[in-house]
């Protein structure tokens, strides 16, 4: 089975590229704790979806998500209100 082709496995793998002798593992956490993790000296590194607010921690965007608007279409009243959010989020 090969691995999942996401952003996060296509920069490991480019950075194991560039540095192979730096071993790298990675481990799932809750972003909430990500940051005390870091300065705690249990972690090298995170990434979260947020801006830290401990201002001894250095951060940058790495990757932007896109999001979707996802609705039931069945839904006559929720699809009203939908299509005029939609309108107003894309500058309509």
């Amino acid at each position: 089975m090969s691995p999942p082709r996401s952003t996060c496995y296509g920069t490991s793998k480019n950075f194991r590229r560039l540095y192979p002798e730096i071993r790298v593992r990675v481990r799932r956490s809750l972003s909430s704790k990500i940051p005390n993790e870091l300065l705690d000296g249990n972690l090298e590194l995170g990434v979260i979806s947020y801006e830290p607010s401990d201002k001894r921690l250095i951060s940058s965007v790495i990757y932007t998500d896109a999001l979707a608007f996802v609705i039931y279409p069945t839904r006559r009243v929720l699809s009203h209100a939908a299509l005029a959010f939609l309108e107003v989020v894309r500058g309509k």
